[in-house]
């Protein structure tokens, strides 16, 4: 089957999946499939939560098939709006209902397929798919070497084109084996009180992973005792002190992060879920979710706000929650904060994460949480209003180009914006522009230096087109902290703290204007001000 069609892959799973289909490479793709997560639908029960899995199924002549999706963008095309779970093949293997049942992938689109339950279970032990007859692979990086796997052919890409930033992409992305402590139980792990980490000295304290089972018994031998889990769950649940990382340590494709760089690197790869394979082209932004206070919603749809600050999860990790369950997250505003007291249902807003160095994880239990503050949204941000059964209605989506909500709601006038140049910059031909990115691309506006700007494209331009694609905001310390600059009105400014830390709000005197967000006006006289761009191109190789 060719790949067809209007539909675009949205993740960097979705085009290693395409460039498989397009190059009739069964094993490819379900070496892809191998190693990814699925949003597996399930049906709701009564009060719509997800107990244990009640699957969703379909039949096509006679066959009965799980359905599962490889993001929410596909599952929108789709047009399904079922509750899932999200599972990878190994999981759903351990879960499987009937040996006659198969699993249907991206039902509908150019990469669909569907996998007899037999193949779950072999994708999802880690054995190849074994469709075939296997080329070998061409050896790389040296005679003696030979990647094991996609990521590990990725890896030699990278390293043969020296681009750093793509081999991190890839590590932080992929499932690998940590090395630990032979007392480690098997089901241990990263941040679970029996992981033992195994620190070695290799020029100093290290922690050494790998991506492949060779490579681990290459490096410390066949009896070698390993955890394989996400990279994000390792640098998330980092040892304490000056710890290093190394990457398949003995190998044509090692590389050694200092303690200071892996803090770097838990900070800024927050969710790597779709860079697990690589592409030649930058991953889709990882899509997050804010809960609105029942009463700001008016506040949002009718004066055109378009800023979101305080608490965001990754979609992926709460989408399966039930209302109550999202309320009971640690942290998280009080049910009756965020439901409306008439119909039980809340409204939630989800944008693209353009710039991640805008939010910072919080450290705490799973599913991860994220702070931010002051965040203008993307073009096409999308509120959305989720009823108890788990239904969603689209409400409206934000134009960031009229800071308004469509439809139905004409542009509004931010009485507050004053001179602020907040926004999204992008660099495309060496030329900085005002910026309004969005799923279909990055959409330009004016130059920002003087002088024509006749050759900027009008059509959205893809994230790999561009040079730079930075947030600029302002930024002041007023009584000695730090806040997020996002409204002006004559000699006053509009703060919003850039900091969440229990109590300091109320001991500042400031509105608690969210939950957990809290804003003042200050004198523009008495605030240090700065403008700062942020999304800065950054390389951990020394």
């Amino acid at each position: 089957m060719q790949p067809t069609g209007q539909w675009r892959p949205a993740t960097a799973t979705e085009d290693a999946l395409l460039r498989a289909v397009a190059d009739d490479d069964r094993d490819r793709y379900f070496g892809v499939l191998a190693g990814v997560n699925l949003l597996v639908l399930v049906r709701p029960v009564d009060d719509g939560a997800v107990a244990d899995p009640d699957w969703a199924t379909r039949v096509d002549d006679g066959r009965v098939s799980l359905v599962a999706f490889t993001s929410r963008a596909a599952m929108a095309v789709h047009g399904s709006t079922r509750p899932h779970v999200i599972l990878d093949l190994a999981q759903l293997a351990g879960l499987w209902p009937d040996p006659d049942w198969g699993l249907m992938v991206n039902p509908g689109l150019p990469i669909a397929s569907r996998l007899p339950g037999w193949l779950v279970a072999r994708l999802g032990s880690g054995e190849p798919p074994d469709l075939g007859p296997e080329p070998a692979p061409a050896p790389v990086a040296g005679p003696d070497f030979r990647p094991a796997n996609l990521t590990e052919q990725a890896l030699v890409d990278a390293v043969r084109e020296d681009d750093s930033l793509q081999f991190l992409k890839i590590v932080a992305g992929a499932t690998v084996l940590v090395a630990v402590e032979p007392a480690t139980p098997p089901d241990a792990a990263p941040g679970d009180h029996d992981f033992a980490w195994r620190i070695v000295d290799h020029g100093e304290p290290s922690v050494l992973v790998f991506t492949s089972a060779e490579a681990l018994a290459e490096r410390l031998g066949p009896g070698a005792t390993a955890i394989r889990a996400p990279m994000s769950d390792v640098l998330h649940n980092w040892p304490p002190g000056p710890v290093s990382l190394v990457v398949n340590a003995g190998s044509p494709i090692a590389v050694r992060l200092p303690a200071d760089r892996v803090a770097i690197l838990a900070a800024r790869v927050f969710d790597v879920a779709d860079l697990c394979l690589p592409s030649p082209a930058p991953a889709a932004p990882v899509l997050l979710q804010k809960v609105l206070a029942h009463t700001q919603v008016p506040l949002f749809l009718d004066d055109g706000h378009g800023r979101v600050g305080g608490v965001f999860h990754h979609v992926d990790d709460v989408a399966a929650l039930s209302i109550p369950e999202l309320a009971a997250l640690p942290g998280f505003a009080p049910l009756d904060w965020i439901t409306d007291p008439e119909e039980g249902s809340i409204h939630v807003i989800r944008w693209p994460a353009f710039c991640p160095q805008l939010y910072r994880p919080v450290a705490g239990p799973e599913p991860l949480s994220l702070v931010g503050f002051g965040v203008l949204l993307p073009h096409r941000a999308q509120l959305l209003r989720i009823w108890p059964d788990g239904y969603e209605s689209l409400v409206g989506e934000y134009d960031a180009r009229e800071r308004c909500w469509q439809p139905e709601r004409g542009p509004a006038t931010d009485p507050y914006r004053g001179d602020l140049r907040d926004g999204y910059v992008a660099t495309w031909d060496g030329e900085d522009y005002l910026a309004w990115p969005a799923a279909d691309g990055v959409h330009l506006g004016a130059a920002l230096a003087a002088g024509p700007d006749m050759d900027r494209p009008g059509h959205p331009v893809k994230l790999d087109e561009l040079d730079a694609l930075r947030y600029r905001r302002t930024t002041g310390v007023w009584r000695g902290e730090r806040f997020v600059v996002i409204g002006a009105h004559g000699d006053w400014l509009r703060l919003e703290l850039d900091r969440d830390e229990p109590g300091l709000g109320a001991e500042l005197g400031l509105e608690e204007f969210d939950h957990r967000v809290f804003q003042t006006w200050a004198a523009r006289a008495d605030v240090d001000v700065t403008e700062e761009l942020v999304g800065e191109s950054f390389s951990f190789f020394d």
